[in-house]
C-alpha cells in the first residue's frame, strides 16, 4: 500500500489487519500546520483497527 490508496480504502480491503499508511511525500514539503493536518487526516481514516 502506498499514498495513492487512502487509509479508509486499505481499512475497507484489509479489515481488522494492521495498517501503515504513507503519506505523499509533497505533503512534507509545506508549512508544518498543513503536515500535522495531513498526518492527523491519515490516522483517522485508519480507525482504531483490531483493539483487542
Amino acid at each position: 500500500m502506498d499514498w495513492t490508496l487512502s487509509m479508509a480504502e486499505a481499512r475497507r480491503r484489509l479489515g481488522t489487519q494492521s495498517v501503515q499508511g504513507n503519506l505523499d511525500p509533497c505533503v512534507l514539503y509545506g508549512p508544518q500546520p498543513f503536515i500535522r493536518d495531513r498526518i492527523l487526516a491519515t490516522v483517522r481514516e485508519a480507525g482504531p483497527g483490531d483493539t483487542s
